[in-house]
């Protein structure tokens, strides 16, 4: 009975994992390869599954670790430590930071596109707002992407020859001038049905 006196020993006298998830899988020896397999249970404040589902999905979103830490209220070295030992957290943190800089990429071609808002005060009050282009930015994405587009180009230029593109140039005015005349037509019909 001295042995099993806290009734973590099964049967054969080995240490059993206990039932209910609150054990891990660790090596002796400071977790060192050449350690003997055993169970543990886990620290109380090991990080739950949740916890990580929600860190990975900050971290998606912003690509800020430090952050994603302080939103869980844990030292980003917890991370840092559970990156290292586990090989599933790590590519998974990879596609996280992955997920994140695509949608920062997106933001960036967005706002070298269309601009960002910016007010326009005259005499200390807000006259309006206009938006502003950031050239140097778009000239860096353009740079950036210049490789993986040029191959596309390429293909599409060798499939279409000038004349197919004078021919979508002539119909695609053809289309904007009747548009604009039922436009007039009916400007038209609006003002005599004033009169």
């Amino acid at each position: 009975m001295g042995r099993n006196r806290h009734n973590l020993r099964g049967e054969r006298g080995r240490f059993e994992a206990r039932r209910g998830g609150g054990n891990e899988l660790k090596r002796a020896r400071g977790d060192g390869l050449h350690g003997r397999p055993q169970v543990r249970r886990k620290h109380k404040r090991a990080l739950t599954r949740r916890e990580i589902e929600l860190f990975l999905s900050i971290v998606a979103e912003t690509c800020n670790v430090s952050l994603a830490a302080r939103e869980m209220k844990r030292s980003t070295r917890v991370f840092y430590d559970l990156k290292k030992r586990d090989s599933g957290f790590r590519e998974a943190w990879m596609e996280a930071l992955r997920e994140g800089y695509d949608h920062l990429e997106m933001e960036l071609v967005r706002r070298a596109r269309f601009g960002t808002p910016r007010d326009v005060f005259h005499l200390g009050k807000k006259t309006g707002t206009t938006r502003v282009f950031n050239d140097s930015a778009a000239l860096r994405l353009l740079h950036f992407h210049r490789k993986s587009v040029a191959p596309l180009r390429s293909a599409d230029s060798g499939r279409r020859d000038g004349a197919a593109i004078f021919d979508e140039l002539a119909a695609r005015l053809a289309e904007i001038r009747a548009e604009k005349a039922q436009k007039e037509a009916k400007r038209r019909d609006a003002d005599d049905g004033e009169s």
